[in-house]
């Protein structure tokens, strides 16, 4: 089974007040280190949304999958993925994590029995980190069906609700692990780790 990781970056970053993905450092945005990571890790990706924004020239060759159910964030951008490549596995990564590693990302390999592989900064399921994350494609109907439920109920649903339903694999991170997968939410994050 072919392994594929996918960059969210579709967010609209309400928190941040601009698009996460073009924060710049050193040159180039968060979503081009986060491509070139997960590339790196996985080899292949995709970049999974449309993003309200244009992406960097690097990026504007990069295959990109448009949600299939829009304003379902993760969870529809996983359904999507597995409506599209019904036979890959899915590395899903959230474009935001700027201490991200290709070592970090290599731990997530398919496990007997499971239906995700998922990193975790302190006890599950709050500690779950499900956007940067294995999937297998025996995860796709319980994600198609809870985002089925989602729209037809007008609500949404979160990456943890929907692992609840899932067979995981949890990997527990040490603290220096775990700082790896810090995301950048606010000015203040951005600030603080230097990115603009």
């Amino acid at each position: 089974m072919n392994t594929i990781a996918g960059v969210l970056v579709g967010g609209v970053s309400r928190r941040m007040g601009r698009p996460k993905a073009l924060l710049r450092r050193e040159g180039r945005t968060l979503s081009e280190r986060t491509v070139a990571v997960a590339r790196d890790a996985i080899g292949e990706i995709v970049l999974l949304g449309r993003p309200p924004f244009e992406l960097p020239s690097s990026l504007t060759n990069a295959d990109v999958i448009e949600d299939l159910y829009p304003g379902m964030g993760p969870p529809g951008a996983l359904a999507t993925f597995f409506s599209v490549r019904p036979n890959n596995a899915l590395v899903l990564i959230a474009c935001d994590l700027p201490l991200l590693t290709a070592d970090l990302l290599r731990r997530l390999q398919p496990e007997p029995g499971v239906d995700a592989v998922v990193f975790a900064t302190r006890a599950p399921p709050g500690g779950w980190e499900p956007c940067c994350g294995l999937y297998l494609p025996s995860a796709a109907p319980t994600a198609r069906q809870a985002i089925e439920r989602a729209a037809a109920l007008g609500a949404g649903v979160s990456m943890k609700h929907l692992l609840q339903q899932l067979r995981v694999h949890t990997i527990a991170l040490d603290p220096t692990d775990a700082a790896l997968l810090r995301n950048l939410n606010t000015p203040e994050d951005a600030a603080e780790l230097e990115w603009n």
